[in-house]
């Protein structure tokens, strides 16, 4: 990034820009570390269509997405050599080959599924799993989630935590490690009542942003 913005000081295009927008907190200290101006930085947070919450909670646990290295779906499929319910992988990438011939019992591959299916699996979720190794900005698939009152176990990395309150509307663990998601993953197997709890929680969540 320090690179780029050197071309762009060079060509002046950041002259007349009077303010900047990051979508997290995350993103601002990152352009302020490039050498951005913090005081023309205003963090404008992501959001999600409104939607009708589910009632209830699911049976599977759900990754959706791009099946590329940088998502860390190999820390998933690592997690379930001891299986903690069902896996659904939806998406499709290069990676894809792979997961699958590496992937145990349990793991489920969807390939693409067109978006207004992805909703359904996804109300049928115990948990959206966001296990990215690399920096994510302010993935719009946890707000909308939260929106369909889906909790999110996510990677303690980079914005992710922002927007995931361990203990809340989720739980957070620590990047490429199976055996620390399968400790965050814990919580989401306990009785129904709780679980529901979890899931009015992430619900309320999508308010409040």
């Amino acid at each position: 990034m320090a690179t780029s913005l050197t071309l762009h000081r060079a060509a002046r295009s950041y002259q007349g820009v009077s303010r900047f927008l990051a979508v997290s907190s995350f993103v601002k200290a990152k352009h302020v570390e490039a050498g951005l101006p913090a005081d023309r930085i205003t963090v404008k947070p992501n959001f999600a269509w409104p939607a009708e919450p589910r009632t209830g909670f699911g049976d599977s646990f759900v990754y959706a997405g791009r099946l590329f290295v940088e998502k860390g779906v190999d820390t998933l499929t690592e997690a379930w050599r001891t299986p903690p319910g069902r896996l659904v992988v939806v998406g499709d990438g290069p990676e894809a080959d792979r997961l699958r011939s590496e992937a145990p019992e349990g793991v489920e591959f969807t390939g693409y599924v067109p978006p207004a299916e992805v909703d359904g699996i996804l109300r049928g979720a115990r948990a959206l799993l966001v296990p990215s190794r690399w920096y994510e900005g302010a993935p719009r698939a946890i707000l909308e989630a939260f929106a369909r009152g889906v909790p999110v176990v996510a990677s303690d990395f980079g914005a992710l935590p922002e927007l995931v309150r361990d203990g809340v509307t989720g739980a957070t663990f620590t990047p490429r490690d199976p055996d620390d998601l399968a400790r965050a993953l814990t919580p989401f197997l306990e009785e129904p009542a709780r679980a529901e709890a979890r899931s009015r929680r992430a619900a309320m969540c999508r308010r409040h942003r």
